[in-house]
Protein backbone atom coordinates (compact mmCIF):
# COMPACT_ATOMS: atom_id res chain seq x y z
CA UNK A 1 0.00 0.00 0.00
CA UNK A 2 2.89 2.61 0.84
CA UNK A 3 4.57 1.34 -2.25
CA UNK A 4 1.39 2.04 -4.46
CA UNK A 5 1.34 5.44 -2.96
CA UNK A 6 4.60 6.22 -2.81
CA UNK A 7 4.46 5.44 -7.31
CA UNK A 8 0.68 7.37 -7.52
CA UNK A 9 2.47 10.76 -6.01
CA UNK A 10 5.57 10.38 -8.04
CA UNK A 11 3.04 10.17 -11.09
CA UNK A 12 1.05 13.19 -9.78
CA UNK A 13 3.57 14.90 -9.44
CA UNK A 14 5.72 14.40 -12.70
CA UNK A 15 2.39 15.15 -14.52
CA UNK A 16 1.97 18.68 -12.72
CA UNK A 17 5.39 19.49 -13.56
CA UNK A 18 4.85 18.75 -16.85
CA UNK A 19 1.70 20.74 -17.60
CA UNK A 20 2.91 23.80 -16.02
CA UNK A 21 6.41 23.45 -17.94
CA UNK A 22 3.84 23.13 -21.13
CA UNK A 23 1.79 25.94 -19.68
CA UNK A 24 5.08 28.16 -19.70
CA UNK A 25 5.90 27.27 -23.42
CA UNK A 26 2.19 28.10 -24.42
CA UNK A 27 2.51 30.76 -22.75
CA UNK A 28 5.91 32.14 -24.04
CA UNK A 29 4.37 31.48 -27.62
CA UNK A 30 1.44 33.97 -27.01
CA UNK A 31 2.86 36.49 -25.11
CA UNK A 32 6.26 36.36 -26.56
CA UNK A 33 9.50 34.48 -25.02
CA UNK A 34 10.10 35.39 -21.08
CA UNK A 35 13.66 36.16 -21.71
CA UNK A 36 12.73 39.69 -24.06
CA UNK A 37 12.58 42.18 -21.69
CA UNK A 38 9.27 43.58 -23.06
CA UNK A 39 5.54 43.51 -20.79
CA UNK A 40 5.22 40.82 -23.53
CA UNK A 41 8.26 38.78 -22.06
CA UNK A 42 6.89 39.66 -18.36
CA UNK A 43 3.43 38.44 -18.60
CA UNK A 44 4.56 35.23 -19.60
CA UNK A 45 4.13 33.66 -16.26
CA UNK A 46 0.46 34.92 -16.61
CA UNK A 47 -0.95 31.50 -17.95
CA UNK A 48 1.37 29.22 -15.91
CA UNK A 49 0.87 30.92 -12.38
CA UNK A 50 -3.54 30.23 -13.32
CA UNK A 51 -2.22 26.84 -13.68
CA UNK A 52 -0.50 26.69 -10.77
CA UNK A 53 -3.28 28.06 -8.66
CA UNK A 54 -5.83 25.65 -10.04
CA UNK A 55 -2.91 23.10 -9.96
CA UNK A 56 -2.40 23.72 -5.59
CA UNK A 57 -6.70 23.25 -5.51
CA UNK A 58 -7.12 20.54 -7.39
CA UNK A 59 -4.00 18.72 -5.16
CA UNK A 60 -5.45 20.39 -1.76
CA UNK A 61 -2.21 21.67 -1.28
CA UNK A 62 -1.94 23.88 1.72
CA UNK A 63 1.16 26.30 1.26
CA UNK A 64 2.65 28.36 4.25
CA UNK A 65 3.04 31.52 4.25
CA UNK A 66 3.40 34.68 7.05
CA UNK A 67 2.73 38.49 7.59
CA UNK A 68 5.15 41.05 5.97
CA UNK A 69 7.57 41.30 9.09
CA UNK A 70 7.69 37.40 9.54
CA UNK A 71 9.21 37.29 6.24
CA UNK A 72 11.52 40.00 6.30
CA UNK A 73 12.91 38.60 9.31
CA UNK A 74 13.31 35.40 7.68
CA UNK A 75 14.55 36.62 4.44
CA UNK A 76 17.70 38.80 6.12
CA UNK A 77 18.29 35.78 9.33
CA UNK A 78 17.58 32.01 6.93
CA UNK A 79 19.00 33.68 3.52
CA UNK A 80 22.34 35.49 4.88
CA UNK A 81 24.55 33.47 2.76
CA UNK A 82 22.30 33.70 0.00
CA UNK A 83 22.38 37.53 0.01
CA UNK A 84 26.35 38.01 0.69
CA UNK A 85 25.99 35.51 -3.10
CA UNK A 86 23.95 37.90 -4.62
CA UNK A 87 26.24 40.55 -3.27
CA UNK A 88 29.10 38.78 -4.78
CA UNK A 89 27.17 38.28 -7.83
CA UNK A 90 26.08 41.67 -8.32
CA UNK A 91 29.27 43.18 -7.84
CA UNK A 92 31.20 40.98 -10.60
CA UNK A 93 27.86 42.04 -12.82
CA UNK A 94 28.42 45.49 -12.34
CA UNK A 95 32.37 44.43 -13.57
CA UNK A 96 30.92 43.28 -16.56
CA UNK A 97 29.27 46.17 -18.01
CA UNK A 98 31.42 48.19 -20.87
CA UNK A 99 30.84 51.38 -21.46
CA UNK A 100 29.22 50.51 -24.69
CA UNK A 101 26.47 49.01 -22.78
CA UNK A 102 25.88 52.20 -20.80
CA UNK A 103 25.28 54.11 -23.27
CA UNK A 104 21.95 51.88 -24.42
CA UNK A 105 20.88 51.64 -21.15
CA UNK A 106 16.80 52.47 -20.94
CA UNK A 107 14.90 52.46 -16.99
CA UNK A 108 12.56 50.30 -18.30
CA UNK A 109 14.33 47.49 -18.57
CA UNK A 110 15.42 47.12 -15.16
CA UNK A 111 11.53 47.36 -14.65
CA UNK A 112 10.70 44.46 -16.68
CA UNK A 113 13.94 42.35 -15.89
CA UNK A 114 12.89 42.64 -11.96
CA UNK A 115 9.05 42.07 -12.56
CA UNK A 116 10.33 39.18 -14.98
CA UNK A 117 12.39 37.99 -12.22
CA UNK A 118 9.50 37.89 -9.79
CA UNK A 119 7.09 36.43 -11.64
CA UNK A 120 9.86 33.59 -11.94
CA UNK A 121 10.74 33.44 -8.18
CA UNK A 122 6.45 33.33 -7.65
CA UNK A 123 6.15 30.31 -10.37
CA UNK A 124 9.18 28.41 -9.42
CA UNK A 125 8.59 28.28 -6.20
CA UNK A 126 5.13 27.86 -6.14
CA UNK A 127 5.65 25.00 -8.14
CA UNK A 128 8.93 22.97 -7.03
CA UNK A 129 8.71 24.11 -2.99
CA UNK A 130 4.54 24.78 -2.52
CA UNK A 131 3.50 22.02 -4.47
CA UNK A 132 6.23 19.61 -5.01
CA UNK A 133 7.87 19.79 -2.01
CA UNK A 134 4.77 20.19 0.50
CA UNK A 135 3.28 16.69 -1.78
CA UNK A 136 6.37 14.86 -1.08
CA UNK A 137 7.07 15.64 2.56
CA UNK A 138 3.62 13.67 2.82
CA UNK A 139 5.85 10.61 2.77
CA UNK A 140 9.46 10.98 2.67
CA UNK A 141 11.40 13.00 5.66
CA UNK A 142 12.47 16.58 5.31
CA UNK A 143 15.59 15.70 3.68
CA UNK A 144 14.60 13.10 1.37
CA UNK A 145 11.53 15.60 0.21
CA UNK A 146 13.94 18.77 -0.69
CA UNK A 147 16.35 16.31 -2.17
CA UNK A 148 14.00 15.50 -4.61
CA UNK A 149 11.97 18.33 -5.28
CA UNK A 150 15.82 19.87 -5.57
CA UNK A 151 16.85 17.18 -8.20
CA UNK A 152 13.76 18.01 -10.32
CA UNK A 153 14.05 22.26 -9.74
CA UNK A 154 17.58 21.37 -11.49
CA UNK A 155 16.90 18.79 -14.29
CA UNK A 156 13.87 20.77 -15.39
CA UNK A 157 16.68 23.82 -16.41
CA UNK A 158 18.19 21.44 -18.88
CA UNK A 159 15.39 22.61 -21.29
CA UNK A 160 17.50 25.99 -21.71
CA UNK A 161 19.33 23.62 -24.53
CA UNK A 162 15.85 23.69 -26.57
CA UNK A 163 16.81 27.53 -27.65
CA UNK A 164 20.37 27.53 -26.89
CA UNK A 165 21.43 24.41 -27.79
CA UNK A 166 25.67 25.05 -27.92
CA UNK A 167 25.31 26.26 -24.42
CA UNK A 168 26.22 22.90 -23.06
CA UNK A 169 28.40 23.77 -20.28
CA UNK A 170 26.57 26.84 -19.11
CA UNK A 171 23.18 25.02 -18.67
CA UNK A 172 24.80 21.93 -17.17
CA UNK A 173 26.88 24.47 -14.40
CA UNK A 174 23.14 25.94 -14.07
CA UNK A 175 21.10 22.83 -13.57
CA UNK A 176 23.85 22.11 -10.47
CA UNK A 177 23.22 25.44 -8.98
CA UNK A 178 19.95 25.22 -8.83
CA UNK A 179 19.75 22.46 -7.08
CA UNK A 180 22.11 23.49 -4.69
CA UNK A 181 19.51 27.02 -4.74
CA UNK A 182 16.78 24.36 -4.47
CA UNK A 183 18.26 22.60 -1.43
CA UNK A 184 19.16 26.05 0.47
CA UNK A 185 15.24 27.22 -0.38
CA UNK A 186 13.79 24.25 0.77
CA UNK A 187 15.67 23.96 3.57
CA UNK A 188 14.63 27.37 4.64
CA UNK A 189 10.56 26.50 3.74
CA UNK A 190 10.62 23.34 5.70
CA UNK A 191 12.10 25.07 8.50
CA UNK A 192 9.94 28.55 8.59
CA UNK A 193 6.91 27.54 6.59
CA UNK A 194 6.78 30.46 4.37
CA UNK A 195 6.11 30.55 0.78
CA UNK A 196 7.12 34.18 1.05
CA UNK A 197 10.51 34.43 2.22
CA UNK A 198 11.30 31.85 -0.08
CA UNK A 199 9.88 33.94 -3.41
CA UNK A 200 11.49 36.78 -2.38
CA UNK A 201 15.55 35.36 -1.77
CA UNK A 202 14.41 33.95 -5.18
CA UNK A 203 13.46 36.50 -7.24
CA UNK A 204 16.26 38.40 -5.86
CA UNK A 205 18.77 35.93 -6.39
CA UNK A 206 17.70 36.10 -9.84
CA UNK A 207 17.95 40.10 -10.34
CA UNK A 208 20.99 40.74 -8.90
CA UNK A 209 23.01 37.81 -10.37
CA UNK A 210 21.91 38.69 -13.99
CA UNK A 211 21.39 42.19 -12.69
CA UNK A 212 23.92 43.09 -16.52
CA UNK A 213 21.12 41.85 -18.63
CA UNK A 214 19.34 44.63 -18.23
CA UNK A 215 21.57 46.73 -20.29
CA UNK A 216 19.67 44.60 -23.10
CA UNK A 217 16.62 44.68 -24.86
CA UNK A 218 16.92 40.61 -25.16
CA UNK A 219 18.51 38.74 -22.70
CA UNK A 220 18.83 35.35 -24.90
CA UNK A 221 21.48 37.71 -27.08
CA UNK A 222 24.57 34.73 -25.57
CA UNK A 223 26.51 33.52 -28.72
CA UNK A 224 29.46 31.75 -26.65
CA UNK A 225 29.06 29.15 -24.02
CA UNK A 226 30.57 29.49 -20.64
CA UNK A 227 34.19 29.92 -20.11
CA UNK A 228 36.20 28.27 -17.18
CA UNK A 229 35.73 31.08 -14.69
CA UNK A 230 32.44 31.47 -15.10
CA UNK A 231 31.19 27.47 -14.43
CA UNK A 232 33.55 27.90 -11.20
CA UNK A 233 32.05 31.11 -9.47
CA UNK A 234 28.81 30.26 -9.16
CA UNK A 235 30.05 26.34 -8.22
CA UNK A 236 32.33 27.88 -5.80
CA UNK A 237 29.85 30.78 -3.70
CA UNK A 238 26.83 27.96 -3.51
CA UNK A 239 28.43 24.68 -2.68
CA UNK A 240 29.37 25.93 0.79
CA UNK A 241 25.63 27.46 1.53
CA UNK A 242 24.37 24.30 0.62
CA UNK A 243 26.94 22.47 2.60
CA UNK A 244 25.05 24.57 5.85
CA UNK A 245 22.01 24.25 4.58
CA UNK A 246 22.55 20.50 5.04
CA UNK A 247 23.83 20.52 8.30
CA UNK A 248 20.70 22.48 9.58
CA UNK A 249 18.15 19.88 8.02
CA UNK A 250 16.35 17.62 10.41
Amino acid sequence: MYKYKKIKLNIELLTVIVINLLSLQLSAFLFGKNNELTIKGALTYTLPLIIIFFSIRILSVKIGYKNLKNTLKSFFRDGRYLILIMVIFFLINLGSISSDKLDGFQIRNVFFFLLTCFFTGVFEELLFRGIVLTRLSSIYSHRVSVTISSIFFGIVHLLNLIDQPWLIKGTLTQVFYTFCLGMILGTIYSKRNNIFTIILLHASFNFFGSFSQVFTCNISLVKQDSSMIEILIPIILIVPSTILSLKKMH
